[in-house]
């Protein structure tokens, strides 16, 4: 699902958008956020690890190299932030950059995308397909209006062609399909509950044997 232009509106940074999120308890990837790269400590956080640019005005970040993979080391981060800076000076002079996220790379799981858009007709309206770059590639999407139920949700699931995947095949371990499914009934109230956020892309939501995460999200507010 493509988000808007920004002339219908306004992107929240990622950071911000989490912040939403966590309100409603959807399961965020471990992350903290770096102000200044003297800051540039994990905290706890377990390496490998994704370094992003945090800017309302940077929505699609690896357009324009605001991520750095499979970080595993401090002096990584503060070298990725260096790059990362640079880089976007040179693309973007204008933007905002308000810090950097560091986030624990999800390394195993199906990667799955949920979506919310406020149609002016028909009201919220919920998505879900496989996620990462398979989305636009294979348009494997299922949508519904919201609220749905848990029943609801696990049909919309298993109207995917990829729902083998998440059962198990050729030997895989089944997926966390019913935390899947409370996930989307989950967002179809939180975007009944916030209709000034006109879209939502969570993608990938990594879905493990027995849990999920959550290691990507931008919404797309109202314009005023």
């Amino acid at each position: 699902m493509e988000l808007k232009s920004q002339a219908s509106g306004y992107f929240l940074s990622e950071v911000a958008t989490y912040k939403l999120l966590e309100d409603y308890s959807f399961p965020i990837a471990p992350y903290r956020v770096i102000n200044q790269i003297n800051e540039a400590k994990i905290n706890g956080l377990k390496y490998p690890l994704v370094l992003k640019v945090v800017s309302p005005d940077i929505p699609h970040k690896s357009d324009l190299g605001g991520i750095k993979l499979n970080i595993s080391s401090r002096e990584e981060v503060i070298s990725g932030i260096e790059e990362i800076t640079t880089s976007l000076k040179k693309q973007e002079p204008e933007a905002k950059i308000e810090g950097f996220l560091l986030q624990e790379m999800v390394q195993n799981g199906h990667q799955m995308m949920l979506g919310l858009k406020q149609d002016p007709i028909f009201g919220t309206l919920l998505m879900v397909g496989m996620g990462g770059i398979f989305v636009e590639l294979l348009k494997d999407v299922s949508w519904r209006l919201a609220p749905i139920d848990l029943n609801e949700a696990k049909r919309m699931l298993r109207q995917l062609k990829a729902y083998p995947i998440l059962e198990g095949i050729r030997g895989q371990k089944k997926s966390d399909i019913d935390g899947l499914a409370e996930l989307l009934v989950k967002l179809g109230q939180f975007g009944l509950e916030n209709p000034q956020i006109t879209e939502l892309d969570i993608n990938p939501v990594f879905v493990r044997e027995d849990d999920l995460l959550i290691a990507d999200a931008l919404a797309l507010i109202q314009g005023e």
